[in-house]
Order: C-alpha cells, then structure tokens, then sequence
C-alpha cells in the first residue's frame, strides 16, 4: 500500500510518517504544487497511491484544489480505482467539511492527530491498514 501525505507543518507530517509507517510506504508532499507533482508521478510510473492524507491549509493550491484536481484527473483518464483522499485540518469548521465532501473526499480527520484517529479516518475511508511489520 502506498500513501501520500501532504503537510506543510513539521509536526504533523512527523506524527502522521510515525503512524503510518507500519502500514504502509509513505511519500510526503509540504504544498499543493508538491501533492500534485507527487501524484500525477505516481500514476506515470505506474504506482498510484492507494491513499492521501492532505492538509487544507497548505502552501500554493489549497487542499480543497488538490482534491478537486486530483478528482478530476482520475476521471478524465478513466480511473475507476480511485485513491481514497482523507482530508485534515485543524479547523472544525462545517461549511469546510461540506465542501471536502463535495469535491468527493472518502474521510476527514481534525488536528490534532493522534494514531487513533488517523486509524478511524482510515477506517472510516475503506483503507485497510494492515502492519506490515507482523
């Protein structure tokens, strides 16, 4: 399983790499022009990631851009196997997870991230996070 998280705070992208390492192998992106660089990449070399964890606020396209972005390059090339796309924020705010809804989000997780949440988000999204390391 492969995962891409997107981040522009150190913090955060840490805790998140430390949670999910055991599942699965992670790249990390700290703005939107990274996450879309990384994604259309993945797809080029022909290993999508499964799942993308991706921040709203960050540097350049906002989270919220890169979703609909990435939506809509999978279906202009007919991609049927979506990446599941679990958005984060530290922002509880529901005019903001209605919004990620709608550009098709499969999860949303609120700062602060702790391994439980990142787990029912995931869950939550359909990704199955099996430890590699057993």
């Amino acid at each position: 399983m492969r995962a891409l998280i997107v981040d522009d705070d150190f913090i955060s992208r840490k805790l998140m790499l430390k949670y999910l390492r055991a599942y699965c192998e992670c790249d990390v992106a700290i703005s939107g022009d990274e996450a879309r660089t990384a994604f259309q990449l993945a797809w080029t070399e022909q290993t999508p990631y499964d799942v993308i964890y991706l921040d709203i606020v960050i540097p350049g396209q906002n989270g919220l851009e890169v979703l609909k972005y990435i939506r809509e390059y999978e279906v202009g090339r007919g991609i049927t196997d979506s990446a599941k796309v679990i958005m984060v924020s530290g922002l509880d705010d529901q005019n903001q997870v209605k919004n990620a809804y709608q550009f098709e989000c499969d999860s949303y997780l609120i700062k602060p991230i702790t391994h439980d949440k990142v787990l029912h988000a995931s869950n939550e999204a359909g990704v199955k996070l099996v430890n590699m390391n057993k």
